[in-house]
């Protein structure tokens, strides 16, 4: 009875297990994320000297993350950082923090801010880009 069951279903039973391995295999990275919010000075284009203050929320699996967010860089073009705050861990596995950025010149036309989080389970990268008003329409 079992050996007739196995051979009527088997299909469905294989792709019952591939989905279960498949999902049990990228469980871990479902925790890992990254989003940005403008908390203040949100516009659809930018003048050079503008000030922009970005929250960077970073979502990582509590059993991987072991050394707090000491492995977390950021990367700017057509931006500076005028004011960092502290990596906070608000909830276990959720880290805040909170960037003042001005925009400055540079030849795109545009700045753009990437935090990158690389660990030997994880691997994060996010960018969030500026527009900036073309030069002589200030």
């Amino acid at each position: 009875m079992q050996s007739w069951f196995i051979k009527k279903h088997s299909a469905i039973l294989s792709r019952i297990f591939v989905c279960l391995t498949v999902f049990m295999v990228t469980q871990d990275n479902l925790y890992a994320q990254i989003d940005f919010k403008i908390e203040k000075g949100m516009k659809p284009a930018y003048a050079i000297g503008d000030t922009v203050v970005l929250l960077v929320k970073v979502k990582v699996n509590p059993k991987t993350c072991t050394d707090g967010m000491s492995r977390t860089k950021n990367f700017l073009s057509g931006l500076k950082i005028t004011e960092k705050g502290n990596w906070q861990e608000t909830i276990k596995g959720v880290w805040l923090n909170r960037y003042r950025l001005v925009t400055e010149s540079n030849k795109k036309g545009m700045g753009q801010f990437t935090i990158s989080r690389r660990t030997d389970k994880d691997n994060l990268v996010k960018s969030i880009q500026f527009q900036f008003v073309p030069m002589g329409n200030h």
